[in-house]
């Protein structure tokens, strides 16, 4: 139950100048809350009621500030010992 509460869908990682790692995702829980948003919409307009037209970008940025933390701590550790494994095809790059 709620299975969509605890899953995220990662787009990508990008590691920048400095070795910042950046994530890029979406919360499905986000996107479930969106679709509730719109389904009140479209029951809305069948109610002949007016509507704004407009579904909010919902962002849950507490959870996100945690997930990002979690990823920041254990992301670049764990991508610096995969690379190591490699070291001898690109020399120094994971040193």
């Amino acid at each position: 139950m709620f299975k969509e509460f605890k899953e995220l869908d990662l787009h990508g990682v990008a590691i920048r100048k400095g070795g910042a790692f950046e994530f890029d995702y979406d919360l499905s829980a986000e996107g479930a809350v969106a679709g509730l948003a719109a389904l009140g919409q479209l029951l809305g307009l069948a109610m002949r009621q007016q509507v704004s037209g407009h579904i909010p970008d919902v962002k849950f940025e507490g959870i996100r500030k945690e997930i990002d933390a979690k990823l920041q701590s254990e992301v670049p550790p764990r991508f610096k010992a995969f690379g190591q494994q490699y070291d001898g095809l690109v020399p120094g790059v994971f040193a």
